[in-house]
């Protein structure tokens, strides 16, 4: 009988010889960033590697727009607007997708240092490219039900001293304000590697669950058979 080893380390997933991907994840719903009126951080820099030198900034900017801000050594995907190009909106990938040397398409690679727009709101509307749904959940900090932007995710390449890496950064934007919640992020440590977007923990212990039934339901009725 074939036995099946399954082996679940969180925020550790192997993906390739000497190639680990690193996830880093906010407790409950992340660190939220708040416009204008409210208290709260308007700027948060994420140092994807934990070098101490910061990848991207997102920034919520007086409560008008959130976008994304890459260093100096950091490009992130995004769609460059038409000519004259004065800026772009950044890119929102899917859970499951792979980033590498090749953007998504319609995507580029770009470095923004003054920032790519998620979202920009008005009195009387709010656009960008970002993902705009949301979700209510018992806010673990407050014990009030709270409306939670549901997120999307940031494709970022950068240098370090080992070469060059990619990573993505999961971040949501709500739909009616310039408000955003940064979740966490993940990276690939062997220089030149692409990178899978991960699930969630809670999705990889589902995932897992069903795995190890599949598993068990397969030895068993190879036991009976035998």
């Amino acid at each position: 009988m074939k036995k099946l080893w399954i082996w679940f380390m969180m925020g550790v997933t192997i993906t390739a010889a000497n190639a680990v991907v690193i996830v880093t994840r906010f407790p409950d719903y992340g660190v939220s960033l708040l416009p204008t009126g409210t208290t709260g951080i308007f700027r948060y820099e994420i140092d994807i590697d934990a070098d101490g030198i910061y990848e991207v900034a997102i920034d919520s900017n007086s409560g008008v727009q959130v976008s994304a801000m890459s260093n100096n050594h950091v490009r992130i995907q995004t769609l460059p607007e038409a000519p004259p190009d004065t800026g772009s909106e950044g890119w929102s990938l899917r859970l499951g997708s792979m980033i590498g040397a090749s953007p998504e398409s319609p995507a580029v690679w770009r470095n923004e240092p003054i920032g790519a727009g998620m979202r920009v709101c008005t009195d009387l509307f709010c656009v960008g490219n970002w993902p705009s749904g949301n979700f209510v959940a018992t806010d673990p900090n407050t014990g009030f039900l709270t409306i939670f932007p549901e997120s999307g995710y940031l494709a970022v390449e950068f240098t370090n001293s080992t070469g060059l890496h990619y990573g993505w950064v999961d971040v949501g934007v709500l739909g009616f304000s310039p408000t955003a919640r940064i979740y966490g992020w993940g990276w690939e440590t062997q220089a030149g590697v692409g990178v899978q977007i991960v699930p969630e923990s809670s999705t990889a212990l589902l995932m897992a669950a069903g795995i190890l039934a599949a598993v068990f339901r397969r030895q068993r009725k190879e036991n009976q058979e035998a």
